[in-house]
């Protein structure tokens, strides 16, 4: 966590001080262009001269304070102005100030015998959003073993849970996600024999934003089917995360053994234990083609075992506990083994 800080609140203090900077010199150019088209100008008494030296280098910065009664107006109005030095040495010599202020808005205003316009705090804002864009693209990726160690640990703490808890959701509450995606997937899926079951929410990943899984099943072949769009968040999205559309084939086999064949590319960057026998193929695979080649490996691993079986799968029940059985075996051999240097690396380099 300690390593996430360092990089993140660097790219956080950089787009605060650069988007306020922005608004505040917006706000400054605005003011100034509204007093030179329809200013009125008055005379005004000084009431304090400020000089504020600031930095190492003692820069000046100075202001007036300055009382000035608007035309029309009985009440006279006070305010702190920021001055050229020209303005202000003369003004504190002489005690009173040329004031331009806007008739319907007398707060809005300026001291000297000109309006001046400043261009300071738009180019500090420009520097500080152009810093936070670099920075993000520097530390995109991790800087160091222990870094990305840290990272993806993070990220992994719910993968170690032996059970996984899901919860039956509506597709029109992920209107963030690509529902296109989903739809068009469950018919290609449909049209190779597959039913579907429901779409489910994985609790226990926490994902932000939300996620859901389309589950379906081949009742002809007992293949379990899932797909899901992958959206990071801003944190991952700083990590170099992507957008991710994933179709997930898998079979269950009678010694306790699996099949499972995914376009999810980058997950390939971990290690799988023996049990679970995983194929991640490109992230453009056709589901057509995913579909074939996890055909294919099945009919390869039950020639290997004459005497085992596919496992029967008929509801979303059993799909479940399948897949629980599964993430049992899965979080036991990443609590043996956590995370080898092989794998840190695939994954800062995916």
């Amino acid at each position: 966590m300690k390593a996430k800080s360092n990089k993140v609140l660097p790219i956080i203090f950089a787009f605060v001080l650069g988007i306020g900077s922005l608004y505040l010199g917006y706000q400054e150019w605005n003011n100034a262009r509204r007093l030179i088209a329809g200013g009125v100008i008055t005379k005004g008494d000084v009431l304090e001269a400020i000089d504020r030296r600031s930095g190492k280098l003692r820069s000046h910065t100075y202001y007036l304070k300055v009382q000035f009664a608007p035309t029309n107006s009985s009440d006279s109005i006070t305010e702190k102005i920021e001055v050229s030095e020209s303005t202000f040495n003369t003004a504190s010599a002489t005690g009173t100030v040329t004031v331009h202020y806007l008739p319907s808005e007398p707060t809005i205003c300026s001291a000297g015998e000109n309006v001046d316009v400043r261009y300071s705090k738009l180019l500090w804002g420009t520097v500080f959003v152009g810093a936070g864009i670099f920075l993000i693209v520097f530390y995109k990726q991790a800087a160091n073993e222990q870094e990305a160690k840290e990272l993806i640990q993070e990220h992994m703490q719910p993968l170690l849970k032996e059970r996984h808890d899901y919860a039956p959701v509506q597709a029109s509450g992920f209107r963030h996600l690509d529902l296109a995606f989903y739809d068009q997937s469950q018919r290609q899926l449909e049209a190779l024999g597959f039913k579907l079951l429901g779409d489910l929410e994985n609790l226990t990943l926490k994902a932000n934003p939300r996620i859901f899984l389309r589950m379906m099943l081949n009742p002809e072949t007992n293949a379990m089917a899932a797909m899901y769009h992958f959206k990071p968040g801003w944190m991952l999205r700083v990590l170099g995360a992507k957008d991710a559309k994933v179709t997930d084939i898998e079979n269950a086999f009678t010694d306790g053994t699996f099949v499972c064949t995914s376009n999810a590319t980058k997950a390939g960057a971990l290690n799988s234990p023996p049990q679970i026998s995983v194929l991640y193929m490109a992230a453009a695979t056709s589901i057509q083609m995913l579909a074939q080649v996890h055909a294919n490996r099945v009919a390869q691993h039950l020639a290997a075992r004459p005497s085992e079986s596919v496992k029967a799968v008929s509801s979303l029940d059993e799909l479940l506990q399948t897949q629980d059985q599964m993430q049992k075996i899965k979080a036991a051999y990443r609590q043996n083994n956590g995370l080898t240097k092989e794998e840190l690396e695939r994954i800062a380099n995916a």
